[in-house]
């Protein structure tokens, strides 16, 4: 096999590994509050537009090295990668955040004379899970096997000179 056709493959490789990372919940948001069970919820990036989007480019990007079109494929990689890197960035900004949050009419309930008022107050901790480090992996496997795709030939032939 020539070098056009691995670097090929190890694109095709790691786009299937952003699209596993896509499915993998990437943060954990537990709320919680005194009189309750904390409840938790998984977050996941493909039922969102954005993450739609980005599956349809790296699905592009995985057309394009079955076709061998070695500048559209570092072209499909490298967006695909900033998708990613905008998610994980935005994940990154909100993990460890924890939020106090009131419902606004416990107030209302207290004054009414209301004795079993149900809690009211809860917390909110966002943290990462799984899918975050396998997209931080799957940015890293697009950059790298993109540029691969980019300076190999599609062919694989060398050209020697007699």
């Amino acid at each position: 096999m020539d070098k056009g056709k691995v670097s090929r493959v190890l694109f095709i490789i790691a786009s299937l590994v952003a699209i596993v990372s896509m499915i993998f919940p990437y943060q954990i948001k537990v709320t919680s509050s005194e009189n309750t069970k904390a409840v938790k919820e998984s977050l996941r990036f493909m039922p969102t537009l954005f993450g739609g989007l980005v599956f349809l480019v790296i699905a592009g990007g995985i057309v394009a090295a079955l076709i061998p079109k070695k500048k559209l494929i570092a072209l499909l990689g490298t967006l695909s990668a900033v998708g990613l890197a905008i998610k994980v960035l935005l994940c990154w900004l909100s993990a460890g955040v924890t939020t106090t949050k009131v419902n606004q009419f416990q107030e209302a309930y207290k004054e009414l004379g209301a004795t079993n008022v149900v809690d009211l107050q809860y917390t909110v901790t966002v943290t990462n899970s799984t899918g975050y480090y396998v997209m931080i992996a799957a940015i890293l496997l697009l950059l790298f096997t993109a540029f691969l795709c980019l300076i190999f030939d599609n062919s694989g032939a060398q050209s020697t000179a007699d």
